[in-house]
């Protein structure tokens, strides 16, 4: 096949236009759809329409001390016109790997992402977990509120272990383990802020 001028430059400024939307939008967790979401669910918690999400922002030496390279997501805080509320945390984490969780474990191969947020009460306790946005292949079990409500069952000083104090789930082993271990990240940020 022999691709002419005219479509090469079509095809590479198509390229580059899908590229640069892609970098435009690096917190695709802060979409709308998933803000819409999160204040849905803050509002069932707090039964307050006059809700406000506060960016925080977080002193890159701060996470250094706590050995936190790397944030994939965004702290707010929840307050009203009275006083602040809680701590909510809007991330993504890691599924499988692009092409299913059987594909060799290679640079090449990415991850699937998936958005959730976390909800912490003025007294820095986990209140509520729920997965906003779940695209992935494999491993959906996670969004379950049942599961995910493990987390709020017990005590965020803790570290969480999954297959012990987080049940293992069948068909979403990297999912699961990916949301602990961001679950564990995001509770060590909250005790020390």
């Amino acid at each position: 096949m022999v691709l002419t001028n005219k479509y090469l430059a079509s095809f590479t400024l198509l390229l580059v236009g899908l590229i640069s939307l892609h970098c435009a939008n690096s917190e695709s967790w802060l979409s709308d759809k998933n803000l819409k979401k999160a204040n849905r669910t803050v509002s069932k918690i707090w039964k307050n329409d006059q809700l406000q999400f506060q960016p925080m922002q977080l002193n890159s030496n701060f996470l250094e001390d706590l050995e936190v390279y790397e944030l994939n997501g965004s702290f707010f805080s929840l307050e009203s016109s009275e006083q602040q509320l809680g701590t909510i945390y809007i991330g993504t984490a890691n599924g499988c790997h692009v092409g299913g969780c059987e594909s060799p474990n290679n640079a090449s191969n990415g991850f699937e992402n998936f958005d959730f947020m976390l909800v912490y009460n003025e007294s820095q306790e986990l209140i509520n977990v729920q997965v906003l946005r779940y695209d992935c292949e494999y491993g959906y079990e996670i969004c379950g509120k049942r599961w995910l409500r493990q987390f709020s069952s017990k005590q965020s000083s803790e570290n969480y272990n999954y297959g012990q104090d987080i049940q293992a789930l069948s068909g979403a082993t990297i999912s699961a383990k990916s949301i602990t271990h961001e679950i564990n990240t995001i509770n060590k940020i909250i005790r020390s802020y």
